[in-house]
């Protein structure tokens, strides 16, 4: 039944409308609100560590002039740095060129030590163990490890390696 003067086609837009406004009203308050900010970072104070590089583990006198025969020990104290963490060195030849990469998860707490080890491969020439290979000699110079802390850079250390 018609109503003079009256569009029912308008009707329906009007009720579309009210139904709009109706379900927005249900809405909670935090569905306009703007997106929050980022969360600050989780810490931007450095851990407190220690790190030295060791020719030998029993002796624990740092050193900075290695033979490559030996392997190099970076040896980490971290201090007061609770939950479990990831540290990781990157060493890097007299090049320039990342040689090896290593990590170590470790659970923190009041006092804990770890360390991490580059060793050297194919220094000696396959027929004898007392004669260095020639190649080795790539492995004289000065080469840097570099330490992250859960992948954010710590420190750089450098030393030099003597090979032949």
């Amino acid at each position: 039944m018609a109503f003079p003067g009256f569009d029912c086609s308008s009707l329906k837009n009007y009720c579309l409308i009210a139904i709009g406004f109706f379900a927005l009203a249900l809405l909670p308050p935090q569905a306009f609100a703007e997106e929050p900010p980022a969360p600050p970072p989780a810490s931007t104070k450095p851990p407190a560590y220690s790190a030295i590089l060791l020719n030998n583990l029993a002796e624990m006198v740092p050193v900075t002039e290695f033979d490559c025969h030996n392997r190099v020990y970076i040896y980490i104290t971290w201090y007061r740095v609770p939950g479990t963490h990831r540290v990781t060195a990157l060493w890097f030849n007299p090049q320039g060129k990342q040689e090896d990469a290593h990590d170590l998860d470790f659970e923190g707490g009041e006092e804990v030590a770890c360390w991490l080890a580059l060793e050297f491969l194919n220094v000696h020439t396959a027929s004898s163990m007392m004669d260095v290979n020639p190649a080795a000699t790539r492995f004289n110079g000065t080469w840097r490890v570099k330490l992250l802390l859960d992948g954010q850079p710590l420190e750089t250390q450098g030393f030099n390696v003597k090979c032949g």
